[in-house]
């Protein structure tokens, strides 16, 4: 994106371990000061890790913020690992953390936790294929190879059931509470450095799932890239070469031995005309603002497709946790739903709520003071207290919109996804440079009625938070952005993002659309 004015920035200091006893939690702690107790608050440090860990605006030792502290935890056997990192609730319109630099704090206090014990005292009852599990789940790769040092006495392509995983996570999270000397009183966010959605997880083997977060180093520890490692006999490398893998071609090359390439498909606007209550409109925009401050991408770093079937969805996408966008998916009829003359004839004086992100209070920064109608937001809606940004709406109810499941479109999805059921509707619109910000959930599908917009995504193991607008975030230089995978979302079509995946939005002119969050039945 353009250049421009890089936000307020705060500091950053090194991070400090705290060894402990094999009696006690091994603690990391994002702080210089020794392990806080509630109430207390920590300086905003070391939060920006990749791929922002050389942007533009990170934190300096010059300008500081305090920020709420979180305690992260996670369990390997007897082992459990904890880590003072910031609360998303405190990041406000500034603050942002990712995942990696959390992940790499566990690692180095999970480590020294395994090397205060001999293997059995880790393993206890367990079971080793258990623990290769929680270590995987992590993304724990030094624990990997420590654990890997130690013993082969365990199968990483052993099969693992969606609700294996979850009795495993519910578990961990017993274990890790009945540990004592708490940092804080909060509540724990455990399994957060990993996401742990499970809507596409199966019947899955540790190996897949290192592959499916991006996890480049564990796979390598684990198997070789010639190794087939699913039913349908892919193999390693299979996995890694296809397009929008969530191992990056740098770590493919370097952790797994693998040459890898970003694959690029282009993706431009829908040309012509739709027809909507006898007057032609312009397909992408439908009556709505097109112009764009900014350029748009117009392509994808995955799978662009024309059409999905329910069977490649399932082996092509699911199994092998990719995103892919369908294009055109949403009927041409059912698009008129939002065009201008439509939606201000039935809604023109209703008015809603907006912020400078999707959902505000998350992060805890503060919607707007005043609700806005539709139109107010078409050209950028600029609102006390944030009159400097783009101001977005999202809400899980219809507004303009017909409640998704009655809609063809649903019924499609449905047809590609079986035992779907949406856990989460979210509808949204906003004018140029509004969008959602960097953040990750469960799996989720996102189709879009009127307008054009960029994603920026990160896989799994590079996934974060962040309460900056999307555009002030991307606006900026020096974000390595061979480690983010981008795409260009034009009218009419679906995209399927897989668990756990990082993601924002920045819209080009004005856009509007559906994103749900999604289960499996037997996953309730």
């Amino acid at each position: 994106p353009p250049q421009a004015t890089a936000p307020e920035t705060d500091h950053n200091l090194p991070l400090s371990t705290t060894s402990s006893s094999p009696l006690t939690p091994s603690t990391v702690a994002l702080s210089s000061k020794a392990p806080l107790v509630e109430g207390d608050s920590i300086p905003y440090i070391g939060t920006w890790g990749d791929p922002f860990q050389g942007a533009e605006g990170m934190p300096t030792a010059e300008s500081r913020r305090d920020l709420t502290p979180e305690l992260y935890a996670h369990v390997v056997g007897e082992c459990v690992a904890e880590v003072q990192g910031p609360r998303r609730k405190s990041l406000g319109t500034r603050g942002l953390f990712t995942n990696s630099i959390l992940r790499e704090a566990i690692d180095e206090a999970m480590l020294q936790c395994l090397r205060s014990k001999n293997l059995t005292e880790v393993v206890g009852t367990w079971g080793m294929d258990t623990v290769l599990l929680q270590i995987v789940i992590g993304g724990l790769s030094r624990s990997c190879q420590w654990l890997v040092e130690q013993t082969k006495d365990f199968d990483p392509l052993k099969r693992v059931s969606r609700q294996g995983i979850r009795t495993l996570v519910s578990q961990s999270k017993q274990r890790s509470d009945r540990r004592e000397g708490r940092i804080s009183k909060r509540k724990r966010m455990l399994f957060l450095l990993s996401g742990i959605g499970m809507t596409y997880f199966r019947s899955t083997n540790a190996v897949q799932l290192a592959l499916m977060f991006g996890f480049g180093r564990i796979v390598k520890l684990l198997t070789s890239p010639s190794d087939t490692i699913d039913g349908l006999g892919r193999t390693v490398t299979q996995y890694v070469q296809a397009g929008g893998s969530a191992v990056l071609p740098d770590s493919a090359t370097v952790d797994i031995g693998i040459l890898s390439h970003r694959q690029v498909a282009d993706n431009f606007p829908p040309g012509g005309s739709l027809t909507c209550d006898g007057t032609s409109l312009p397909s992408a925009g439908l009556g709505w603002a097109e112009e764009t401050s900014h350029e748009r991408y117009d392509r994808c770093d995955f799978d662009v497709l024309d059409s999905l079937s329910k069977e490649d969805f399932e082996t092509k996408y699911m199994q092998m946790g990719r995103p892919v966008l369908v294009k055109n998916f949403i009927p041409l009829e059912e698009r008129c739903m939002w065009s201008k003359a439509r939606v201000m004839k039935a809604s023109g004086r209703d008015t809603y709520n907006y912020g400078p992100t999707a959902y505000p209070a998350i992060t805890g920064s503060l919607a707007c003071q005043e609700h806005f109608s539709v139109e107010a937001a078409e050209e950028g809606l600029h609102c006390r207290p944030h009159e400097n940004f783009s101001n977005y709406h999202a809400s899980h109810s219809p507004g303009p919109f017909r409640t998704l499941t009655d809609t063809k479109t649903y019924r499609k999805l449905t047809q590609i996804i079986a035992g779907m059921y949406p856990s989460s509707k979210q509808y949204f619109w906003g004018g140029d440079k509004s969008g959602a910000t960097l953040h990750h959930h469960e799996a989720a599908f996102n189709v879009l009625w009127v307008g054009q917009k960029d994603w920026f995504l990160t896989p799994p193991s590079l996934a974060g938070w962040s309460g900056m607008p999307s555009y002030q975030l991307w606006n900026r230089t020096g974000i390595n952005m061979e480690h983010v995978v981008r795409c260009t979302q034009h009218a009419g079509d679906l995209l399927l993002l897989p668990d756990n995946w990082g993601h924002a939005t920045l819209s080009h002119g004005f856009s509007a659309g559906i994103g749900v969050l999604f289960r499996m039945t037997e996953a309730r």
